[in-house]
């Protein structure tokens, strides 16, 4: 009597929890969906300007981060912006780290939106005093190939 109790609860939990990983696989897939549908309309990117304030590496070096002040016009949440994959080795290949220091105003695109957990906003574009060191075609192509292929970031 005891053993089959116990193998219906086994059951009923297993069964519980296969049922909630689905539904996590299908939460995620879903936010997932949407990040990429809003990203992938180019017009959703806006041209900024702004003060850099500091200009770092995520402690794994896989993204640059760039914290902006003086936004105009100012559509975010945040003032922290990433620029990772192909488009960080573009931007170090052209001197970012050299070039733009604290206190530079620069003019750069992103999107307002955000998905996950925390803000992560692209540069998918990025300027200063005329020189590019990141078109808007390789930015916006860099993070699709991430948003399509690695979903790191």
């Amino acid at each position: 009597m005891y053993k089959k109790i116990s193998l219906f609860f086994i059951g009923t939990f297993l069964s519980l929890s296969l049922s909630a990983c689905g539904i996590i696989e299908l939460v995620d897939f879903r936010s997932l969906y949407n990040q990429i549908k809003y990203y992938k309309q180019q017009e959703n990117y806006i041209m900024c300007t702004g003060i850099i304030k500091e200009i770092s590496c995520t402690e794994d070096l896989s993204k640059i981060c760039i914290e902006i002040e003086n936004i105009e016009p100012n559509e975010f949440q945040n003032n922290k912006f990433y620029i990772c994959g192909k488009g960080k080795d573009i931007v170090e290949s052209n001197g970012i780290y050299q070039d733009l220091k604290t206190g530079d105003k620069i003019k750069f695109m992103s999107a307002s939106r955000f998905y996950g957990d925390e803000y992560v906003v692209p540069i998918v574009y990025l300027e200063k005093e005329g020189e590019i060191y990141l078109t808007f075609h390789d930015g916006y192509n860099a993070f699709m190939e991430i948003l399509y292929h690695d979903k790191t970031y």
